[in-house]
């Protein structure tokens, strides 16, 4: 059932970004985890391809996210995929990094746009020092190599304070918003949306 519930959700997520798009939300980004198994399909960037087309929807407005692990099993064959994506203008981003077996190597080598630390990193920050020093040093590692660094799982103002000045890109966690609909969303960016439901 992968192949059916991946092409399900990337369809919900651009068709998403077409009816935030005519609500004048034209800069939102919409990120959808797909597993790496998925790319290696023949028929994956195809109906991407069409499914942008279909609701005017520009590929810079979406995010992959790919998991770390999956992402070392299936190096070789998926990096002409990703090297696609980011021709159509989609971004890349390596999920949970730090949980695997990373491999700096592949940092280099692959074309990716963002690093998402694990949230495993970000909880104890305000109470043990070596969490600092390692989310500091994998920091300082990705914007040399270039990426943007996102961290996952903040929840409290002290670790969004923290992880900012450490050089974090993007904060992501229930400290901004608890999962939510697409008028919820929307409403996040000041804006009045109806989905036509």
């Amino acid at each position: 059932l992968m192949t059916s519930l991946t092409h399900h959700v990337m369809s919900l997520a651009v068709a998403q970004l077409g009816n935030w798009n005519k609500a004048g939300l034209g800069d939102a980004t919409v990120s959808v985890n797909v597993p790496v198994g998925q790319l290696q399909r023949t028929d994956f960037i195809s109906t991407l391809e069409s499914l942008l087309t279909q609701h005017g929807v520009p590929g810079n407005r979406i995010i992959i996210e790919l998991t770390e692990s999956s992402m070392i099993e299936r190096l070789d064959v998926v990096r002409g995929t990703l090297a696609k994506l980011r021709s159509m203008g989609c971004s890349i981003a390596i999920d949970d990094f730090g949980t695997g077996y990373s491999s700096y190597g592949w940092l280099r080598d692959l074309p990716v746009d963002y690093i998402k630390l694990d949230r495993s990193f970000v909880t104890p920050l305000a109470e043990e020092p070596t969490a600092v020093h390692i989310v500091r040093s994998m920091v300082d590692l990705c914007t040399r190599l270039g990426f943007k660094v996102v961290a996952e799982g903040v929840e409290t103002r002290t670790q969004a304070d923290m992880l900012t000045a450490l050089g974090v890109d993007r904060l992501q966690g229930y400290l901004f918003s608890v999962p939510t609909d697409p008028i919820g969303a929307a409403s996040l960016f000041g804006q009045k949306f109806d989905d036509g439901r």
